[in-house]
């Protein structure tokens, strides 16, 4: 996969927030990363990515959470479940 400084380039270049998880959803990545999108109408996502999958978490109550470590139940599933 390509180096996460160079995904965040490609996403960042991107006109709106649908193409910008596209890029993140086409593109092989070589590492675990997490990245929260938003734009000025306020949408706002976050992507917990490991190289093979993506998992999504949406604001709740108007609040999106990030931590160091995947929030995600699907993410926190032992492989291969």
């Amino acid at each position: 996969g390509i180096p996460l400084g160079i995904l965040r380039r490609k996403i960042l270049e991107q006109p709106n927030l649908a193409q910008a998880i596209k890029v993140l959803g086409t593109t092989q990545r070589s590492c675990s990363n997490n990245i929260m999108l938003s734009d000025a109408a306020g949408e706002a996502i976050d992507l917990e990515c490991v190289p093979e999958e993506t998992f999504w978490i949406q604001p709740e109550d108007g609040l999106l959470p990030h931590s160091n470590h995947f929030l995600s139940p699907a993410a926190r599933l032992p492989a291969g479940l």
